[in-house]
């Protein structure tokens, strides 16, 4: 029996008192678990395998065993409040599934659960969009696989003011990426430098027009890295950017 600290990412039924459920935890990384008629699982403050939920709890198993059991021992942080607008839940939704398609399990990253407590902190209802964009370039930055703005992926000019990003999201200059490529000017690199120097909390608003620069691009990277579209993106389509 080990004890940790972890977030809920997803939880799907078991029975009709168990629920599966991935957590992301400060000692061992992503763990998948099973909650076994978990004892006061409702509580004033949210519910226990409620998605980004934070809760300290109990972990049962062997090594390499394919679900363990958890038990919940505290909730020590809900959205149960948050959760009932449909924006915050789609991007709660949306975030949890990149969490879980990105991060290996059984590799501990303080700095991905620090992202995800950040973001669940700073989420509010007029900074979704933002905190999307926000969320998109980090999974991808620490999966190592964000474009580096700072020179030409082909001949390694310095990028100062603008640059193409090609379809494998390799970043070039006029150059080398002038006739084909999304082209990144001033304000696209700016929002871009923001937001991997500023926390979730002090992010400065993006223009919306950055946003839709910006935002497929991400997208489109998220898609080459696992594969498929995130079952979940499609849900923002429902509202404006």
């Amino acid at each position: 029996m080990q004890e940790t600290t972890g977030i809920v990412l997803r939880s799907y039924k078991l029975r009709e008192q168990d629920k599966i459920c991935v957590i992301l935890t400060k000692k061992f990384g992503k763990m998948r678990g099973v909650f076994h008629h978990p004892i006061r699982r409702i509580t004033t403050n949210g519910i226990y395998e409620e998605p980004f939920s934070e809760v300290r709890l109990q972990v049962y198993g062997r090594e390499g065993q394919q679900l363990l059991t958890f038990k919940p021992i505290e909730l020590i942080e809900s959205i149960f409040q948050k959760a009932v607008d449909p924006r915050i839940l789609t991007f709660i939704s949306y975030a949890a599934e990149l969490f879980d398609s990105f991060i290996p399990e059984g590799d501990p990253s303080e700095t991905h659960y620090r992202l995800a407590k950040a973001l669940t902190t700073s989420l509010k209802q007029d900074n979704i969009d933002d905190l999307k964009l926000y969320l998109e370039t980090w999974v991808l930055k620490l999966a190592g696989l964000l474009p580096n703005l700072q020179s030409c992926g082909k001949c390694r000019t310095l990028l100062e003011t603008e640059s193409w990003i090609a379809a494998d999201g390799t970043p070039l200059c006029r150059n080398c990426g002038g006739q084909y490529g999304e082209y990144l000017g001033a304000e696209e690199r700016s929002a871009w430098a923001s937001i991997l120097g500023s926390s979730p909390g002090n992010l400065p608003p993006i223009a919306i027009e950055t946003r839709k620069v910006l935002s497929p691009i991400l997208q489109r990277l998220i898609r080459r890295a696992i594969e498929r579209e995130p079952n979940s993106l499609r849900s923002f389509s429902t509202f404006e950017m």
